[in-house]
């Protein structure tokens, strides 16, 4: 006589059998993903690097009166950025020319 608990347990066993298969398969393709994807970050480290080191020769030739003029530009940069800051503060806080209200918050 046959055991009728046998089919059951081999569909069962089949059907495990199968989704293992199916997850490695899926781990497969996504391990294969993630290679792709390590190499075009290496790809874009080094283009990086490159770039880093460009900067850094360009900035070593440079001549002194060159860094100075450079020092300067940064310095007026932050000082208009920080004008920019003050002017929007104040403009929030409700400062404005009684005359022409668009000179400071235009």
């Amino acid at each position: 006589m046959a055991d009728p608990v046998a089919p059951h347990l081999q569909a069962t066993l089949d059907n495990t059998l199968g989704a293992i298969e199916h997850s490695k398969v899926t781990l497969q393709r996504d391990i294969g993903q993630v290679s792709v994807e390590v190499s075009l970050l290496r790809a874009d480290h080094q283009r990086l690097a490159d770039r880093v080191q460009e900067a850094k020769t360009a900035l070593a030739e440079l001549t002194p009166a060159q860094q100075e003029l450079r020092a300067t530009v940064l310095q007026l940069t932050e000082h208009v950025q920080s004008l920019k800051r003050r002017q929007k503060t104040m403009c929030q806080q409700g400062h404005w020319h009684r005359e022409d209200p668009h000179e400071w918050c235009g």
